[in-house]
């Protein structure tokens, strides 16, 4: 498997860990390639899959949009102003992840577990999350218009003026607030849970 070609612009002020890298596809491979940074990585150009790739601890310059990261390790790693639209982040590891300003908006996180991660003004508009974990992480000001949160955890999850209009949930989902607010919040509900609640 071929390796990303990578720039390093040293002299900057850190931007990862001292640990952090990046490896393209299974890093049990041994497609993985070690880094100790003290600038920013900057990559020319991510392939589309990205599936069982590592991005522990980086700061993912670029785009992830149209990208299969099915099974990706994304732990503690961030995406500032990005663009993530269409993309598979099934079964993915993204706890600790930070994602700033940035669009996820159709994308797939079916099974991620997103534990303890922090979204700011992120967009995940008709986004996917069934059967997700989304345990006490920040989803502030995000936008989760028409996603799918069957099966998803969001207990203590913070979401200060989130948007949930559309957003479909099931008897299997546990919110962060009541289920009467959800309705308030336009949220759409599965018969079975809307006859058990009424």
């Amino acid at each position: 498997m071929r390796l990303l070609i990578l720039v390093l612009s040293m002299g900057l002020a850190a931007t990862a860990g001292a640990d952090s890298y990046l490896c393209e596809g299974d890093k049990s491979k041994g497609a993985c390639v070690n880094y100790e940074i003290q600038g920013r990585l900057q990559v020319k150009e991510l392939p589309d899959d990205l599936s069982f790739s590592t991005f522990y601890k980086m700061r993912i310059p670029g785009t992830l949009k149209k990208k299969n990261l099915k099974g990706a390790e994304l732990k503690e790693a961030e995406l500032w102003s990005g663009l993530a639209m269409d993309s598979n982040f099934t079964w993915v590891n993204m706890r600790g992840f930070r994602g700033k300003d940035s669009n996820f908006s159709r994308s797939i996180f079916d099974h991620a577990d997103l534990r303890g991660s922090k979204f700011y003004r992120a967009r995940f508009v008709s986004s996917s999350f069934q059967k997700a974990d989304l345990r006490e992480t920040d989803l502030s000001f995000c936008d989760f218009s028409s996603a799918d949160l069957r099966g998803a955890n969001l207990k203590n999850s913070w979401v200060l003026g989130t948007t949930f209009r559309g957003a479909r949930f099931d008897s299997k989902t546990k919110l962060p607030f009541s289920i009467s607010t959800a309705h308030e919040l336009g949220m759409i509900s599965d018969e079975k849970l809307v006859e058990k609640n009424n």
